[in-house]
């Protein structure tokens, strides 16, 4: 550690430490505000479907669609106001 031993060659593995820690924080601190930017609504986002039951059909609201995929549904579209 340069605290140790003060030499030009400890300071420069002091200085490559730190930089590698602040690429570090910087890639993950990216990585977390594009999963909350625009994963995280994506898979949160809710949709208007049509389903069929027989001759019926109804329109209904569902969170995750993947999770019926046994079921025909029908995306019809996206509510203008999807806050939960």
């Amino acid at each position: 550690m340069y605290s140790n031993g003060p030499s030009p060659g400890a300071l420069a593995a002091y200085y490559d430490s730190h930089n590698a820690y602040v690429q570090q924080l910087c890639a993950t601190n990216a990585m977390m505000d594009q999963y909350h930017k625009y994963t995280l609504p994506t898979i949160l986002q809710r949709y208007v479907v049509r389903r069929r039951h027989g001759d019926e059909e109804c329109y209904c609201e569902i969170a995750f669609p993947e999770l019926f995929p046994e079921q025909e549904i029908t995306i019809v579209g996206v509510p203008a106001c999807s806050n939960f």
